[in-house]
C-alpha cells in the first residue's frame, strides 16, 4: 500500500539518505521485496539513487576495492557493504539473498 502511494506522489525523492534507508527498512519488514520494485531505493556506490527494475539494466555488487578498479562506473555498482549502517547491510543482504534483482 505504502509502495503505491510512493509510485504516485515521488516526493520521498527528495528524502535524505538516511531517510530513505529507513523508508527500505520498513518497507521489506513484512519479509517480502516487491514492493520495492518501480522506487528509486536503489543506493549507488556514486552516492545516487536507482530504482530497483528487475528489467532494468545490471547493477553489480562488489567491494570498495573493486569498485575502485572501474573509475567512472560508479552507476553501474550498489553501494559497497562498507558504507552501509548496520541496518541497511541487513536490508541489502535480505534483498540480495530473495531477490530477482541480483544474480
Amino acid at each position: 500500500m505504502l509502495s503505491s502511494i510512493l509510485k504516485l506522489n515521488p516526493k520521498y525523492k527528495c528524502m535524505t539518505d538516511q531517510e530513505k534507508r529507513k523508508l527500505i527498512t520498513y518497507l521489506t519488514s513484512d519479509g517480502t521485496i516487491e514492493t520495492l520494485e518501480g522506487l528509486d531505493l536503489l543506493l549507488l556506490a556514486s552516492g545516487e539513487w536507482d530504482t530497483f527494475n528487475h528489467n532494468g539494466s545490471s547493477k553489480y555488487i562488489c567491494s570498495e576495492t573493486e569498485i575502485s578498479m572501474f573509475p567512472g562506473s560508479e552507476r553501474k555498482f550498489i553501494a559497497p557493504y562498507e558504507r552501509l549502517d548496520k541496518f541497511t547491510k541487513e536490508v541489502m543482504r535480505f534483498i540480495c539473498e530473495n531477490s530477482k534483482y541480483f544474480t
